[in-house]
């Protein structure tokens, strides 16, 4: 007998799609847009900015076993898309680049 405190395999799905919609709207082609617009940054500086948070994105999964073990699969997916999705609405009120790089 399924436990009603669990959420189905359907219920994930549907979170997963509903993040991965919402995720879409947030291009690296506008983020990089906006950091040039708004602070001057270069070609040059863009790409080193978007390789070290590529290769932090591609690093971070590591951990993720470790956090769903002591938290939880759905309380890690969803705190930390929510740690992430305020970081980049942040990147708007950045008083400087490297503030908003930091948040990137």
């Amino acid at each position: 007998m399924p436990d009603p405190r669990r959420p189905s395999s359907a219920e994930l799905a549907a979170l997963f799609a509903l993040d991965s919609f919402a995720g879409g709207f947030v291009l690296q082609s506008l983020v990089a847009y906006f950091l040039h617009e708004r602070y001057g940054l270069g070609l040059e500086a863009l790409g080193q900015i978007f390789l070290g948070a590529q290769l932090v994105t591609a690093a971070l999964p590591a951990a993720g076993p470790a956090r769903a073990r002591r938290f939880g699969l759905l309380n890690t997916m969803v705190v930390s898309h929510l740690v992430s999705n305020v970081f980049l609405v942040a990147i708007a009120a950045a008083p400087t680049a490297w503030v908003a790089v930091a948040l990137l």
